[in-house]
Protein backbone atom coordinates (compact mmCIF):
# COMPACT_ATOMS: atom_id res chain seq x y z
CA UNK A 1 0.00 0.00 0.00
CA UNK A 2 1.01 3.56 -0.59
CA UNK A 3 2.42 5.81 2.70
CA UNK A 4 0.24 8.66 1.00
CA UNK A 5 -1.80 10.25 4.17
CA UNK A 6 -1.09 6.88 6.21
CA UNK A 7 -0.98 9.18 9.34
CA UNK A 8 -3.73 11.43 8.46
CA UNK A 9 -4.45 14.78 8.93
CA UNK A 10 -6.01 14.35 12.31
CA UNK A 11 -3.35 11.90 13.86
CA UNK A 12 -0.25 13.79 15.82
CA UNK A 13 2.15 11.87 16.99
CA UNK A 14 2.41 11.22 20.84
CA UNK A 15 6.64 13.55 21.15
CA UNK A 16 8.52 14.99 18.28
CA UNK A 17 10.58 11.87 19.02
CA UNK A 18 7.58 9.29 17.85
CA UNK A 19 7.15 12.05 14.62
CA UNK A 20 11.10 11.71 14.14
CA UNK A 21 10.73 7.87 13.87
CA UNK A 22 7.87 7.65 11.94
CA UNK A 23 9.51 9.93 9.47
CA UNK A 24 12.35 6.85 9.64
CA UNK A 25 10.00 4.18 9.00
CA UNK A 26 8.23 5.84 6.41
CA UNK A 27 11.62 6.34 4.20
CA UNK A 28 12.47 2.79 5.03
CA UNK A 29 9.38 1.31 3.61
CA UNK A 30 10.01 3.66 0.85
CA UNK A 31 13.06 2.14 0.09
CA UNK A 32 11.74 -1.77 0.78
CA UNK A 33 8.80 -0.63 -1.92
CA UNK A 34 10.99 0.41 -4.32
CA UNK A 35 12.98 -2.99 -4.22
CA UNK A 36 9.80 -4.96 -4.21
CA UNK A 37 8.64 -2.92 -6.82
CA UNK A 38 12.05 -3.90 -9.23
CA UNK A 39 12.12 -7.26 -7.73
CA UNK A 40 8.56 -7.72 -8.97
CA UNK A 41 9.24 -6.72 -12.41
CA UNK A 42 12.40 -7.94 -12.86
CA UNK A 43 13.60 -11.76 -13.62
CA UNK A 44 16.83 -13.33 -12.77
CA UNK A 45 20.02 -10.46 -13.16
CA UNK A 46 17.48 -7.86 -12.77
CA UNK A 47 19.79 -6.19 -10.56
CA UNK A 48 22.58 -6.66 -12.68
CA UNK A 49 21.31 -5.66 -15.48
CA UNK A 50 18.41 -8.28 -16.20
CA UNK A 51 15.48 -7.97 -18.13
CA UNK A 52 12.01 -6.83 -17.20
CA UNK A 53 9.53 -9.75 -16.78
CA UNK A 54 5.55 -10.20 -16.65
CA UNK A 55 6.16 -13.67 -14.17
CA UNK A 56 8.54 -12.38 -12.37
CA UNK A 57 6.03 -11.33 -8.74
CA UNK A 58 4.91 -15.07 -8.96
CA UNK A 59 7.88 -16.60 -7.94
CA UNK A 60 8.23 -17.74 -3.98
CA UNK A 61 11.00 -15.24 -3.48
CA UNK A 62 8.81 -12.22 -4.59
CA UNK A 63 5.72 -13.63 -3.03
CA UNK A 64 7.51 -13.98 0.49
CA UNK A 65 9.31 -10.40 0.13
CA UNK A 66 5.20 -8.88 -0.81
CA UNK A 67 4.28 -10.55 2.38
CA UNK A 68 7.41 -9.17 4.21
CA UNK A 69 6.37 -5.50 3.14
CA UNK A 70 2.77 -5.60 3.29
CA UNK A 71 3.32 -6.63 7.20
CA UNK A 72 5.76 -3.81 7.92
CA UNK A 73 3.57 -2.09 5.89
CA UNK A 74 0.12 -2.51 8.26
CA UNK A 75 2.73 -2.54 11.47
CA UNK A 76 3.64 1.00 10.62
CA UNK A 77 -0.15 2.08 9.02
CA UNK A 78 -2.19 0.15 12.48
CA UNK A 79 0.21 0.20 15.50
CA UNK A 80 3.28 2.68 15.20
CA UNK A 81 0.86 5.70 13.62
CA UNK A 82 -1.59 5.35 16.38
CA UNK A 83 0.20 5.61 19.31
CA UNK A 84 -1.45 8.61 21.56
CA UNK A 85 1.46 8.35 24.46
CA UNK A 86 5.47 8.64 24.22
CA UNK A 87 5.41 5.08 26.17
CA UNK A 88 2.94 3.53 23.98
CA UNK A 89 5.23 4.98 20.78
CA UNK A 90 8.48 3.10 22.31
CA UNK A 91 6.70 -0.26 23.26
CA UNK A 92 5.13 -0.30 19.77
CA UNK A 93 8.60 0.85 18.27
CA UNK A 94 10.43 -1.87 19.93
CA UNK A 95 7.75 -4.86 18.82
CA UNK A 96 8.66 -3.36 15.33
CA UNK A 97 11.49 -3.47 15.23
CA UNK A 98 11.75 -6.74 16.74
CA UNK A 99 9.51 -8.22 13.73
CA UNK A 100 11.51 -6.27 11.51
CA UNK A 101 15.11 -7.58 12.15
CA UNK A 102 12.98 -11.06 12.23
CA UNK A 103 12.30 -10.49 8.70
CA UNK A 104 15.04 -9.17 6.91
CA UNK A 105 17.56 -11.25 9.42
CA UNK A 106 15.64 -14.19 10.50
CA UNK A 107 17.13 -13.87 13.88
CA UNK A 108 16.05 -12.11 17.12
CA UNK A 109 16.92 -8.33 17.68
CA UNK A 110 19.25 -7.60 19.67
CA UNK A 111 17.33 -6.71 23.02
CA UNK A 112 18.33 -3.18 23.66
CA UNK A 113 16.10 -2.41 20.91
CA UNK A 114 13.76 -4.65 20.80
CA UNK A 115 10.46 -6.12 22.58
CA UNK A 116 10.04 -10.30 22.79
CA UNK A 117 8.51 -11.70 19.69
CA UNK A 118 5.71 -14.57 20.60
CA UNK A 119 7.50 -17.91 19.91
CA UNK A 120 4.79 -18.95 16.44
CA UNK A 121 4.87 -14.67 15.77
CA UNK A 122 9.02 -15.32 15.34
CA UNK A 123 9.02 -18.91 13.82
CA UNK A 124 6.16 -17.12 11.22
CA UNK A 125 8.64 -14.31 10.56
CA UNK A 126 11.60 -16.32 10.49
CA UNK A 127 9.98 -18.44 7.52
CA UNK A 128 9.32 -15.34 5.42
CA UNK A 129 12.83 -14.35 6.00
CA UNK A 130 13.72 -18.14 4.67
CA UNK A 131 11.50 -18.01 1.73
CA UNK A 132 13.15 -14.73 0.34
CA UNK A 133 16.70 -15.80 1.03
CA UNK A 134 16.11 -19.46 -0.28
CA UNK A 135 18.52 -18.26 -2.91
CA UNK A 136 21.86 -16.91 -1.88
CA UNK A 137 22.46 -14.88 -4.43
CA UNK A 138 18.87 -14.81 -5.15
CA UNK A 139 16.83 -11.22 -6.51
CA UNK A 140 15.48 -11.02 -4.02
CA UNK A 141 18.49 -11.57 -1.61
CA UNK A 142 20.88 -9.43 -3.08
CA UNK A 143 17.74 -6.40 -2.61
CA UNK A 144 17.10 -7.18 1.06
CA UNK A 145 21.17 -6.22 1.81
CA UNK A 146 20.80 -2.83 1.44
CA UNK A 147 17.48 -3.07 2.76
CA UNK A 148 19.12 -4.81 6.06
CA UNK A 149 22.07 -2.41 6.10
CA UNK A 150 20.09 0.76 6.11
CA UNK A 151 17.71 -1.07 8.89
CA UNK A 152 20.73 -1.71 11.02
CA UNK A 153 22.55 1.22 11.06
CA UNK A 154 19.69 3.87 10.75
CA UNK A 155 16.03 3.00 11.53
CA UNK A 156 16.90 0.51 14.04
CA UNK A 157 19.25 2.59 16.85
CA UNK A 158 16.66 5.14 16.11
CA UNK A 159 14.27 3.45 18.24
CA UNK A 160 16.76 4.95 21.16
CA UNK A 161 15.05 8.30 20.68
CA UNK A 162 11.69 6.99 21.46
CA UNK A 163 13.25 7.05 25.03
CA UNK A 164 15.12 10.30 25.16
CA UNK A 165 11.37 11.52 23.75
CA UNK A 166 9.62 10.13 26.71
CA UNK A 167 11.61 11.66 29.14
CA UNK A 168 11.67 14.90 27.47
CA UNK A 169 8.01 15.10 27.60
CA UNK A 170 8.12 13.77 31.06
CA UNK A 171 9.87 16.95 31.90
CA UNK A 172 7.66 19.20 29.51
CA UNK A 173 4.66 18.20 31.28
CA UNK A 174 6.77 18.75 35.28
CA UNK A 175 7.87 22.59 33.58
CA UNK A 176 4.31 22.95 32.15
CA UNK A 177 2.33 22.12 35.54
CA UNK A 178 4.92 24.08 37.35
CA UNK A 179 4.64 27.38 34.80
CA UNK A 180 0.76 27.05 34.95
CA UNK A 181 0.77 26.31 38.87
CA UNK A 182 -1.99 23.52 38.02
CA UNK A 183 0.85 21.04 40.43
CA UNK A 184 -0.44 23.54 43.15
CA UNK A 185 -3.60 23.75 42.56
CA UNK A 186 -4.64 20.66 42.05
CA UNK A 187 -2.48 19.77 45.38
CA UNK A 188 -4.59 22.04 47.51
CA UNK A 189 -7.61 20.97 45.29
CA UNK A 190 -6.86 17.39 46.98
CA UNK A 191 -6.19 18.72 50.47
CA UNK A 192 -9.25 20.41 50.75
CA UNK A 193 -11.44 17.73 49.73
CA UNK A 194 -9.71 15.51 51.99
CA UNK A 195 -10.56 18.47 54.62
CA UNK A 196 -13.95 18.22 53.50
CA UNK A 197 -14.35 14.73 53.82
CA UNK A 198 -12.86 15.07 57.28
CA UNK A 199 -15.58 17.55 58.17
CA UNK A 200 -18.50 15.38 56.80
CA UNK A 201 -17.33 12.40 58.17
CA UNK A 202 -16.98 14.12 61.72
CA UNK A 203 -20.24 15.16 61.81
CA UNK A 204 -21.40 12.11 60.30
CA UNK A 205 -19.78 10.92 63.90
CA UNK A 206 -21.21 13.46 65.60
CA UNK A 207 -24.30 12.80 64.78
CA UNK A 208 -24.09 9.05 65.52
CA UNK A 209 -23.11 9.36 68.68
CA UNK A 210 -25.98 12.20 69.65
CA UNK A 211 -28.29 8.94 67.85
CA UNK A 212 -26.55 6.73 70.53
CA UNK A 213 -26.81 9.39 73.08
CA UNK A 214 -30.97 9.81 72.79
CA UNK A 215 -31.40 5.90 72.26
CA UNK A 216 -29.55 5.77 75.60
CA UNK A 217 -31.48 8.15 77.69
CA UNK A 218 -34.53 6.71 76.05
CA UNK A 219 -33.52 3.35 77.15
CA UNK A 220 -33.31 4.75 80.50
CA UNK A 221 -36.63 6.89 80.93
CA UNK A 222 -38.03 3.76 80.14
CA UNK A 223 -35.74 1.78 82.68
CA UNK A 224 -37.01 4.40 85.03
CA UNK A 225 -40.53 4.26 84.32
CA UNK A 226 -40.34 0.71 84.86
CA UNK A 227 -38.46 0.60 88.28
CA UNK A 228 -40.98 3.25 89.30
CA UNK A 229 -43.87 1.24 88.07
CA UNK A 230 -42.43 -2.00 90.29
CA UNK A 231 -42.45 0.30 93.41
CA UNK A 232 -46.24 1.40 92.79
CA UNK A 233 -47.33 -2.13 91.98
CA UNK A 234 -45.20 -3.06 95.28
CA UNK A 235 -46.41 -0.25 97.63
CA UNK A 236 -50.01 -1.23 95.92
CA UNK A 237 -49.35 -4.85 97.32
CA UNK A 238 -48.14 -3.84 100.53
CA UNK A 239 -50.74 -1.49 101.36
CA UNK A 240 -53.16 -4.45 99.92
CA UNK A 241 -51.70 -6.73 102.91
CA UNK A 242 -51.93 -4.62 105.28
CA UNK A 243 -55.13 -3.68 105.11
CA UNK A 244 -55.98 -7.13 104.68
CA UNK A 245 -54.18 -7.91 108.56
CA UNK A 246 -56.31 -5.16 109.60
CA UNK A 247 -59.39 -5.94 108.49
CA UNK A 248 -58.67 -9.89 110.00
CA UNK A 249 -57.55 -8.19 113.05
CA UNK A 250 -60.89 -6.20 113.55
CA UNK A 251 -62.67 -9.56 112.51
CA UNK A 252 -60.68 -11.40 115.37
CA UNK A 253 -61.54 -8.44 118.17
CA UNK A 254 -65.34 -8.47 117.39
CA UNK A 255 -65.86 -12.33 118.06
CA UNK A 256 -64.03 -11.91 121.20
CA UNK A 257 -66.07 -8.67 122.37
CA UNK A 258 -68.72 -10.97 121.69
Amino acid sequence: GSLDGASGDDVSPASPAHAEFLRGFESFLDDFATALEQCCTHDKGGWLGGGPSKKAHTKPDRVAMQRAYDHLYDVYRETLVPARKPQHAILRGMQAIAEAHLLLHGTPAPAMYSTPVSESDAKRLAQVHAQMTAKEDGTVARALRPLAKTFDLELMPSVAGLAVGLVDDLERRVEELRDTGDLEDRAREAEEALEAAREAHSEELAALRATLADQERAVADVAEALQAARLEAAEAEAAKEAHARDAAADADRLRAEA
